[in-house]
């Protein structure tokens, strides 16, 4: 008897510790399945944070693309228009000069006989000279817009620089967006 009450004793220690092993194991196994659900959770929000980055910087990128192209549109525009005012300061000293040698010669004109003839020429270069004095304070007008504008794309550049940080021509500005592109491909990818 004393012999089988040992040996209940020692199976009764024996089924205590596989009973309290069986309960860790449980334990474990529920940790490890909350410990599973919790990176399962963080990772889709991680995802999520990640998609919504990506999104932000296609959009960002092409925000700044598209206000690249305008700002290089309104330059190009602006540089025909220099040229058109040139052009058009050229006219104008042409005419001024015209109607300097007009009353340089109107003297002789007044002693010529062909005295009516002249001087309704003149009355038409005075006609273009009104014409081309109104043209050209519209010009003057139309100059002073595109300072204006030109102003207004320099602070847009400026402005441009100080929120990316980037010094140098457009072309570094699209490097810095490339790059950033590059390292949020690398980041979905370690995820």
């Amino acid at each position: 008897i004393d012999q089988l009450r040992k040996e209940k004793n020692v199976i009764e220690d024996i089924y205590k510790k596989l009973k309290k092993e069986l309960e860790d194991k449980q334990k474990s196994v529920e940790d490890t399945i909350k410990h599973a659900g919790e990176a399962y959770i963080q990772r889709n929000f991680a995802e999520e944070q990640l998609r919504e980055l990506q999104e932000k910087a296609e959009k960002q990128k092409n925000e700044f693309n598209e206000e690249c192209k305008k700002i290089n549109d309104n330059i190009k525009r602006d540089k025909k228009f220099k040229e058109f005012i040139k052009s058009k300061h050229k006219e104008r000293e042409e005419l001024e000069n015209l109607e300097k040698l007009i009353q340089k010669n109107q003297k002789k004109i007044e002693e010529n006989e062909e005295l009516e003839n002249l001087e309704k020429l003149i009355q038409k270069n005075q006609k273009k000279i009104e014409e081309k004095e109104q043209s050209n304070k519209a010009l003057d007008n139309e100059y002073q817009l595109s300072a204006q504008k030109e102003e207004e794309i320099k602070k847009a550049f400026e402005r441009i620089k100080a929120e990316t940080g980037v010094i140098d021509p457009p072309e570094k500005l699209l490097e810095v967006f490339n790059n950033l592109y590059h390292k949020n491909i690398t980041m979905e990818k370690f995820v």
